[in-house]
């Protein structure tokens, strides 16, 4: 520890004076969407991910800044509601944004933005926007401009990324798993001009078979006339808060204080990932009139469910098909739906008003009858379902009011969600949110700001957020969030309560140097087995307790290397009626991040060591993995876990990536369980991957 210490001793005193920041360049391409290896970016990407969930590959997320970035703004003539758009920008942004170039005229470059937007915001929007001159001339048409220029715009991109495991899992030998081992992923995207863009892409899990389990296409066009998207195929939708309809949100309950709580992101996109799951398969259509608009959709999709005599007791999300009885539920009930949102939008350089309205109908092949338990009491029941919402989102000043009321028609059950954003200064904004989700409400394609799930229904809650630079490099992020769930579900055995305190605080020693350190406290009911005073087992509400700290120390030794180092510590207590029940877990490690001069090969590792006494006590890390992929994984027991990526630019166009993560336990001899066992307690991934565009 003293060798350690004397280390970053030497690192602040060399590197204090060194100033490795660069001025914003619309032109920058590096690439960040797909790797978040930028300081500060990847603190952003951290926060967004810290939810204590595991996830072994989430890309919709950096998918969806691909194509930001891939179709980016110019800054110079988007209107409001297109830079409203762009996650990482609030209302407050984009007024100040226009009332700026109004006043100023057009913007020469994207520095010049840091007169309204603060630092790390200005960093992160840069890569979805260009500053390029106005042209208030008529546009050429497409098929006008000369050949070579449309050729210049147009662009191709194949994505191939290929998984293995070591050792196999317990599948392959027993006869299980009837597919290959290995994931393979394919995809294909092209681009013609700024108007039309396809992909298409191809998916096998391990224990496969088809090298096409999961498909999907999309073909989009942009501003035609009065449409200003068209989407064929498979496509996101996202209105108002997620309360009626939204494919998926950018941000849920995270580090990002404030902006977490506001619904982000295009209304209609095309679906590009991976996520076998809450997406539509169709047609639709948005247009404007003015300031009037329009959406229009259609989607018939099938769905895994788990059948029974009646109907479907559950749907499955996890979209594997590896074993006989998975591929028995394979696509057996299938969901068609459409409907129409409708919006008003008025924007001036003091003020904006959206008022907006959803209405849509769907119904099931097969009727939903889940299983007759009491936590299914007010669960949705048959064929058909219609959901109808309001919504507004207004800018009076410094305050921003928004919120949606939603109302399920066969449940008879409303839930709503309201809330103000307050920016106080440039750097200070803070936020007071109130949610009310009915233990009856039922969308099916909800995903709304909550605690527990997103599905906008059982539960209440007041949500306070705070972010702000004190000064100049120093920064502070807090919420505090208490909830409450008035009826019992599958994980709570009665009505149960509590609340979720966060602090976290970053400061910029050099401009080489980053400290965050966070806090967090929460408290919650969960549904396990208690043993009274007479030996009786029952299952009761079991008041839990989770405390965590954590500590970051970044430091860019120069524009090539970079070392973060992290210590994180955790404990959980549950309170039973024979006592209290404490566990503790802990975790450090260190990472080294290399990127040669010319940009072209670039390195990251991490060792891990970890030792934690439950489940209950894992600990979640964050990892860059293969491009367009992140991986949140849950380190227990005890043990060390190592990975290495690498990334190589073969040619300008052609990159390959290469990634080994490997796990090693002490307490265990073997991991994981059923088919998805391993005979070993030192299971290894891994991935290789391709990646060609011009």
């Amino acid at each position: 520890m003293k060798q350690i210490a004397w280390f970053w001793l030497c690192c602040l005193i060399l590197y204090q004076q060194k100033g490795f920041g660069q001025p914003v360049s619309e032109n920058n391409d590096s690439g960040w969407y797909d790797s978040s290896r930028v300081i500060g970016r990847d603190q952003v990407f951290e926060r967004l991910f810290d939810r204590s969930l595991e996830d072994e590959e989430n890309s919709q997320l950096l998918e969806q800044f691909l194509q930001l970035q891939q179709r980016k703004l110019n800054v110079n003539t988007a209107s409001f509601d297109q830079l409203l758009e762009l996650p990482f920008l609030t209302a407050h942004h984009v007024q100040a944004i226009i009332a700026y170039r109004t006043e100023q005229g057009p913007l020469e470059t994207l520095d010049q933005l840091s007169a309204v937007l603060d630092k790390e915001t200005l960093e992160i929007v840069s890569n979805f926007l260009v500053a390029e001159p106005r042209d208030d001339m008529p546009q050429e048409s497409e098929y006008r401009k000369p050949r070579s220029k449309r050729f210049s715009q147009t662009g191709f991109e194949y994505l191939g990324r290929t998984l293995f495991d070591v050792p196999e899992r317990e599948g392959f030998p027993n006869g299980k798993y009837l597919g290959s081992e290995p994931k393979i992923y394919n995809r294909m995207q092209a681009s013609f001009s700024e108007r039309y863009f396809v992909s298409a892409l191809i998916e096998k899990d391990i224990g496969e078979r088809s090298l096409a389990d999961f498909s999907s296409a999309s073909f989009q066009i942009s501003n035609l006339y009065h449409f200003s998207r068209i989407v064929l195929g498979d496509y996101n939708l996202r209105f108002g808060q997620g309360l009626a309809i939204t494919s998926s949100r950018f941000f849920f309950k995270s580090g990002e204080t404030v902006l977490a709580t506001k619904q982000a992101g295009s209304q209609l996109s095309a679906y590009t990932s991976t996520a076998e799951q809450n997406f539509f398969r169709g047609a639709a259509v948005q247009a404007e009139f003015g300031e009037i608009g329009l959406t229009g959709f259609f989607s018939k999709n099938y769905f895994d469910a788990t059948l029974t005599d009646s109907g479907f007791s559950s749907l499955r999300y996890d979209g594997l098909h590896r074993t006989e009885t998975e591929i028995e539920k394979e696509d057996n009930v299938s969901e068609t739906l459409y409907g129409i949102h409708l919006e008003y939008n008025r924007a001036t350089t003091e003020k904006y008003w959206h008022f907006g309205g959803t209405v849509y109908s769907g119904y099931y092949n097969k009727p939903a009858a889940p299983e007759e338990d009491l936590t299914n009491l007010y669960s949705f029941q048959g064929r058909r379902f219609s959901v109808g919402s309001v919504e507004a989102d207004v800018l009076i000043g410094n305050l921003n009011f928004f919120g949606e009321w939603a109302y399920s028609v066969e449940q008879k059950a409303d839930s709503w969600l309201a809330g103000l954003i307050f920016d106080v200064q440039k750097n200070v904004r803070t936020v007071v949110l109130v949610r009310d989700y009915d233990k009856s409400f039922f969308s099916p394609h909800a995903s709304a700001f909550a605690e527990d799930g997103t599905d906008a229904r059982n539960e209440f809650g007041v949500y306070l957020g705070l972010e702000a630079t004190l000064w100049r490099g120093f920064q502070v992020r807090a919420y505090y969030d208490a909830f409450r769930f008035p009826f019992i579900d599958a994980s709570a055995a009665m009505p149960g309560s509590g609340d979720d305190m966060r602090l976290e605080l970053s400061y910029s020693l050099t401009k080489n140097v980053l400290i965050e350190t966070l806090l967090q406290r929460k408290t919650y009911e969960d549904a396990l087995t208690q043993t009274d005073a007479l030996g009786q087992e029952y299952r009761a509400a079991v008041p839990v307790l989770s405390e965590r700290i954590r500590t970051d120390l970044i430091c860019r030794l120069s524009e090539q290397v970079r070392l973060k180092t992290r210590a994180e510590v955790k404990h959980v207590r549950k309170t039973y009626l024979s006592g209290d029940e404490n566990d503790m877990g802990w975790m450090a490690y260190e990472q080294v991040e290399y990127d040669s001069k010319n940009r072209r090969f670039s390195l990251e590792a991490r060792i891990s060591v970890f030792d934690t006494d439950s489940y209950d006590a894992a600990i979640y890390a964050y990892e860059n993995d293969l491009p367009l992929l992140i991986t949140v994984t849950a380190l227990s027991g005890t043990g060390r876990r190592i990975f290495l990526n690498l990334r190589y630019q073969v040619l300008p166009g052609l990159e390959v990536a290469f990634r080994y993560a490997n796990t090693f336990r002490d307490d265990v001899e073997t991991v994981g369980t059923g088919n998805d066992a391993k005979k070993t307690n030192s299971p290894s991934l891994v991935s290789v991957g391709l990646r060609a565009s011009f």
